[in-house]
C-alpha cells in the first residue's frame, strides 16, 4: 500500500514538473517560427522593429482582444501571428482606435499577417481567433512590427 501511495505521489510530481516543460516546448516552437520569419524578412525586405507582442492561450473557436502599442501616422506596420504545433488555424483582426476593422487575415493557416500602411496616429487593438486546435488549448503569439 505504501508503494502505491509513493508511486502515485511520484506520478503527480512528475506531471507537475513535466507540465511547464510542455508549455516551454510550445513557446519555443512559436519562438522558432518568429525567428525564422524575422530572419527571412530582414534578409529579403529590410528592417522590422518589434513594438510589442501578446501571448495567447485559446481554446478552439475562442478569441481574445489585445491593445497594440501606439502607432504613428504615416507608418507601415505588420501584425504577425504564429501558433504552436497543435494549432492549425489562427485568425487575426486589427481595429483602428475608433473601432473599425482595418485589416484581417482569415486564411486557413496558422500564420496570420495583417499589414497596415499610412495609419492614423492612435492606439489600435487586435484580436486573435483560434479556429483550429487539436489540444484543449493552443498557444499563439501576435507581434506588432514597424516596417522600415
Amino acid at each position: 500500500m505504501q508503494r502505491h501511495r509513493l508511486a502515485s505521489l511520484l506520478a503527480a510530481v512528475g506531471a507537475c514538473v513535466a507540465a511547464p516543460a510542455f508549455g516551454q516546448d510550445r513557446a519555443a516552437d512559436v519562438e522558432r517560427q518568429f525567428s525564422a520569419f524575422e530572419a527571412q524578412w530582414r534578409g529579403d525586405r529590410g528592417n522590422l522593429t518589434r513594438l510589442g507582442s501578446a501571448s495567447i492561450r485559446l481554446r478552439e473557436n475562442a478569441w481574445q482582444k489585445y491593445r497594440a502599442p501606439p502607432l504613428e501616422e504615416g507608418g507601415r506596420y505588420m501584425f504577425v501571428g504564429f501558433c504552436d504545433q497543435f494549432c492549425s488555424d489562427l485568425n487575426l483582426e486589427v481595429f483602428e482606435p475608433w473601432g473599425q476593422v482595418v485589416g484581417s487575415d482569415f486564411l486557413d493557416d496558422a500564420n496570420p499577417i495583417v499589414t497596415l500602411r499610412d495609419v492614423r496616429t492612435g492606439t489600435y487593438t487586435f484580436r486573435g481567433v483560434m479556429k483550429g486546435c487539436s489540444q484543449g488549448a493552443c498557444l499563439a503569439e501576435v507581434r506588432v512590427y514597424r516596417v522600415d
